[in-house]
């Protein structure tokens, strides 16, 4: 039979002390889900996701006095990335309905953004292949973490974020360099 101290880590914390520090941070997670004006349902799956990360790397805390920081950082990047998922997601059924006399220009402006988003992508294709990998997942709407980033492309975690700049100063001016029409789709 496994025995609690098998779980325990150099802090001394075990996942039966689990129950104790929700009590104690569960105020300090809802302020922070609060500054972020998630909605409550944003708010509890953050909360939530912070709990379970915290659940599955008690094991890895060091020292007690750290977990209110740690999980004040988990919930702010859970709280980011449910803000992102907002803009991410828009199901169509939550799209205002449009009148039938704006049909045909709604119509123009979802070819114009179609034509603008084809655009960038063949000017993503034409940066060198490092810079494209990294804007290709930085345009993945998982929003990989640069630790991520830096697994999946070999590079230092140091080095995405010069590397990202010098990328998209690069796709500036490949937009820049396009014909007037295509830049005003672009625009839209």
């Amino acid at each position: 039979m496994l025995t609690e101290n098998r779980y325990r880590n150099d802090a001394g914390l075990t996942p039966g002390d689990f129950d104790e520090i929700v009590e104690k941070y569960r105020g300090m997670l809802a302020a922070i889900g609060h500054q972020f004006r998630l909605t409550p349902e944003e708010r509890e799956d953050a909360t939530q996701s912070t709990w379970l990360q915290l659940f599955r790397n008690i094991e890895q805390i060091r020292n007690p006095d750290c977990v209110g920081g740690w999980l004040a950082t988990t919930m702010r990047r859970q709280c980011i990335s449910a803000r992102r998922r907002r803009y991410v997601e828009n199901p169509v059924s939550d799209l205002p309905e449009s009148s039938a006399g704006s049909a045909a220009s709604d119509l123009a402006d979802a070819v114009a953004r179609r034509q603008a988003v084809k655009r960038l992508h063949e000017a993503v294709d034409r940066l060198p292949d490092r810079e494209r990998r990294l804007i290709q997942l930085q345009l993945d709407p998982a929003q990989p973490r640069y630790a991520e980033i830096s697994r999946s492309l070999g590079m230092p975690v140091g080095s995405i974020g010069p590397i990202r700049g010098r990328a998209l100063r690069k796709l500036r001016t490949l937009l820049r360099d396009l014909e007037p029409d295509e830049r005003a789709a672009l625009a839209v």
